[in-house]
């Protein structure tokens, strides 16, 4: 959003739902800041990943940010994506 000052705001909507109240609260806290734009892309993208791998925001555990971080370039221990030989034992 643009204010006649030039200021700009950014928010995040669901295609469903309108706009993605709890991305909204987060960036409320950054607007105009200068950060707010770049977060708002992050918040996309992990919105995003969430929806691909079925999770609910509230649900979210360590496990699965760890491999979100993974799934965007960070270095982490452990195997990458969804496991595939689910009752085998793990080989480390």
């Amino acid at each position: 959003m643009r204010y006649g000052d030039g200021r700009e705001a950014y928010t995040i909507f669901d295609s469903m739902r309108g706009v993605h109240g709890g991305a909204d609260r987060y960036l409320a806290d950054y607007a105009y800041t200068g950060s707010d734009r770049t977060y708002a892309y992050l918040l996309v993208d992990h919105l995003r990943w969430l929806e691909h791998e079925g999770l609910a925001p509230e649900a979210v555990g360590f496990g699965d940010l760890e491999r979100y971080m993974g799934a965007i370039g960070a270095k982490v221990a452990g195997p990458y994506g969804r496991p595939w030989r689910v009752g085998e034992a793990a080989v480390r």
